[in-house]
């Protein structure tokens, strides 16, 4: 490959991920091309990118101190990523579905905001949720508290209002 290729595809690698929050790496060793085909087009439908990348360009254009990929590009490679940490997730998603299905692809690893992360440590983040999910969860507990308080102020003036409404009925009726 001609160096000024090199320097292109290294280019359009540090271009396409200095804006991605985090990606899973496969491994795709097996594989028929028509099964990568379909699983591609699935992959393409939930707005997920699957991209095969020359390991050694792509690690001397995405590894940085912080983030070391040496270990996780090995071998034939596909990288799954999207612009947003859902489709972060949605790919690991993808590709669990995926392997119970075809039991072929191995998701070697990946990295989440310059963290990088073993496939267990991926299952585990993929329990917990997005940052979207947890931040929402954590909103519910928060609110729940308040939203008690709220209820349970409202009830005394509700209960007071109804005993009066019985009262004055009673004293109505009677002669």
């Amino acid at each position: 490959m001609s160096k000024a290729l090199q320097q292109k595809i290294a280019q359009e690698y540090q271009k396409e991920f200095e804006s991605v929050p985090g990606a899973c790496f496969v491994d795709y060793t097996g594989i028929s091309s028509e099964l990568f085909r379909t699983f591609r087009a699935r992959c393409k439908k939930q707005g997920i990118k699957c991209k095969v990348i020359q390991n050694s360009l792509f690690q001397r254009e995405v590894s940085n101190p912080t983030r070391d990929l040496s270990k996780l590009v090995v071998g034939p490679i596909c990288v799954l990523y999207g612009k947003s940490e859902d489709k972060f997730f949605s790919g690991i998603k993808l590709l669990k579905e995926w392997k119970v299905e075809n039991k072929i692809l191995l998701l070697k690893g990946g990295y989440l905001y310059g963290e990088v992360y073993s496939p267990d440590q991926l299952d585990q983040l993929l329990k917990i949720g997005s940052k979207e999910q947890v931040l929402s969860k954590l909103l519910s507990c928060l609110k729940a508290p308040v939203s008690n308080l709220a209820r349970t102020l409202n009830a005394a003036p509700q209960k007071l209002a109804g005993v009066l409404a019985s009262y004055e009925k009673k004293i109505k009726e009677s002669p």
